[in-house]
């Protein structure tokens, strides 16, 4: 059984033994406003939230999406300076469970299972974030493209969504990006078909 599917049925458990009872918001609704203490982690039984901060322009950024069979809040609970580091907003309709510090403590130390499928998340989502540092520490392009397609290619084949999102993991252009796949298809480098791009 994956990892989310071990907590999502350890949860609804405790929702059909009335322990905790999911919580509904509708679309666009503020659920956590940036600054507020987290007294809580949360897992998203339905639905997506958008936590986003404003910039020193006025205009609000995306900082992460997060889906159903997600968390949040799980790396700043346990923080002396618990805050939240922007607005948590639904983007549609979400339903999702609140847990308290507490109550997590009591959930892992209960089952074991519990709990190596949520230090599981937690290790892989850290490991996913020093990826992301260590990308955008490319500062060349080239070497920042580079770098993305050998981390997700599988047997030397990546698959993507299009040339848009590629730009977008990689936080840059889509011409530049566009460039650079030419460039290295030119160079024997890879060859691009559609969504797929085979690394030679």
């Amino acid at each position: 059984m994956k990892t989310n599917d071990v907590i999502r049925t350890y949860l609804n458990q405790l929702i059909l033994n009335n322990e905790i009872k999911p919580i509904e918001y509708k679309s666009k609704e503020i659920i956590f406003k940036e600054g507020s203490p987290c007294k809580y982690v949360c897992f998203i039984l339905d639905g997506e939230v958008e936590i986003s901060t404003l910039s020193y322009n006025g205009s609000q950024e995306v900082i992460s999406l997060v889906g159903k069979n997600e968390f949040f809040g799980q790396y700043i609970l346990f923080q002396p300076n618990s805050k939240y580091l922007g607005d948590v907003q639904a983007k549609g309709p979400v339903k999702l469970i609140k847990i308290s510090k507490a109550s997590l403590l009591e959930y892992l130390s209960k089952d074991k299972d519990l709990l190596e499928a949520y230090i599981s998340i937690i290790s892989n989502e850290s490991f996913n974030i020093k990826q992301q540092v260590k990308l955008l520490s490319h500062k060349n392009a080239l070497d920042r493209v580079i770098f993305y397609l050998d981390l997700i290619s599988k047997n030397n084949i990546c698959i993507i969504d299009s040339v848009s999102s590629l730009a977008k993991e990689v936080n840059l252009p889509r011409e530049t990006v566009s460039r650079i796949l030419s460039k290295l298809e030119k160079e024997k480098y890879l060859i691009k078909e559609k969504n797929t791009i085979h690394i030679l």
